[in-house]
């Protein structure tokens, strides 16, 4: 093998090296930028069951809830109610889908009313 076949062996060999190094730090960096977006995206769902389960409750307590299509803080969403749970169908994207169940809520109705029973009547025990 002359020098020049030499000299050219090992420039190829250096620039594969480099593009094998490239392609692994690039690989390792869309790996982060993907958590990254995982983790901003479940973040984010997070905040739309919070603004969702706090809608339901409301409308739960109030007897207000009825199947149908809704809009709450921007978060447009179908709920249906089905025996003992509520079904919630995102309509940003189809693929999620929530479902509560309607004892969960229920209980913190039931809850909530007897805190207030206990509390008129702890008041009417003070002023006897």
């Amino acid at each position: 093998m002359n020098k020049k076949g030499f000299i050219s062996a090992i420039f190829l060999w250096y620039f594969v090296l480099i593009l094998t190094l490239i392609g692994y730090i690039e690989s390792q960096f869309q790996s982060r930028i993907q958590v990254y977006l995982n983790m901003k995206e479940a973040n984010c769902m997070m905040d739309i069951e919070v603004k969702i389960i706090d809608w339901l409750r409301c409308e739960i307590k109030n007897n207000r809830f009825l199947d149908g299509d809704y809009i709450v803080d921007g978060i447009s969403f179908q709920a249906i109610k089905n025996l003992n749970r509520i079904e919630i169908y995102l309509h940003h994207n189809t693929l999620t889908y929530l479902e509560y169940s309607l004892n969960m809520f229920e209980a913190e109705v039931q809850c909530e009313v007897e805190i207030a029973n206990n509390e008129q009547q702890s008041y009417h025990n003070d002023e006897v």
